[in-house]
């Protein structure tokens, strides 16, 4: 028989040995172990990436491409952290306890101190591979200061100031998302080289906070080009979904104009 063969032969033994109804306590605590794992690396490499923006920033954000490197891999290195967890606190149950040492008699590899180094060792090995994975993705993001724009890409660093904005794409549409209209608002940066950034999608209302000085920034290159996508049915989502204050704020970015100051941040 191949390893293969022997290992999928000993894991149907260990499934028949957990007859007892303690194993259902598992279920629950391996979700909220994983999750709680996985929920506390998601924040520490937000935390990092916040580490890397400088003060003297008006507006900044992550890239797409960025943040799936970032967060995604985290989630597996979470998966035998959280079950080593999940187990333990099982263990701690002392009727739990008693049930799992009768299932594990006689097999030495569903001990809980076997399982717990096999989940340990596991983990081990899936962060020496995500980590470097998510600490290139937190490389990924883009801020906006008086100088202009700073964009990282995968650690190289590009550098433009307001004058290397050649094109403005304003847009307001919507997109089908998961059989649900959602409202899909762009405000794109066209460099000369070529890279395009959007300032609006992911983060709109923080956007509108900080638009007013963007505007003035954008208003000192004389020889931007401005392409507008305004689309009815976007207008329409405007008007349901958001109050009246913000809608106004919006649509004064849609038709560039200035928003009025009204000293109160909108998230």
């Amino acid at each position: 028989m191949s390893k293969l063969g022997q290992y999928l032969d000993k894991a149907d033994n260990r499934v028949k040995r957990r007859k007892s109804l303690w194993n259902l306590i598992l279920v629950p605590l391996m979700i909220i172990c994983v999750g709680s794992v996985y929920f506390l690396f998601w924040k520490l490499a937000a935390n990092f990436q916040n580490s890397l923006i400088p003060n003297n920033v008006i507006f900044w954000s992550y890239t797409r491409i960025g943040s799936i490197f970032m967060f995604i891999p985290l989630f597996f290195p979470s998966i035998p952290l959280g079950l080593m967890f999940a187990n333990f606190i099982a263990w701690c149950i002392a009727p739990a306890r008693k049930a799992f040492n009768r299932e594990a008699q006689g097999d030495k590899h569903v001990s809980f101190r076997n399982t717990t180094k096999y989940l340990f060792y596991c983990s081990m090995v899936l962060m020496w591979i995500t980590f470097p994975v998510s600490f290139v993705g937190a490389h990924n993001y883009f801020y906006v200061n008086e100088k202009g724009v700073t964009y990282y890409s995968f650690l190289r660093k590009n550098q433009y100031d307001w004058n290397d904005i050649s094109k403005v794409l304003i847009g307001c549409s919507t997109r089908l998302q998961k059989s649900r209209v959602e409202l899909k608002l762009n405000y794109i940066l066209t460099f000369q080289d070529g890279l395009k950034i959007d300032l609006w999608e992911d983060n709109p209302l923080k956007f509108l906070d900080v638009y007013n000085r963007i505007f003035s920034f954008l208003q000192s290159n004389h020889t931007i080009i401005y392409e507008e996508r305004i689309m009815k049915q976007g207008i329409e989502n405007i008007n349901k979904s958001w109050s009246p204050a913000i809608r106004v704020k919006m649509k004064k970015v849609l038709y560039k104009e200035r928003i009025e100051e009204t000293g109160v941040t909108l998230h």
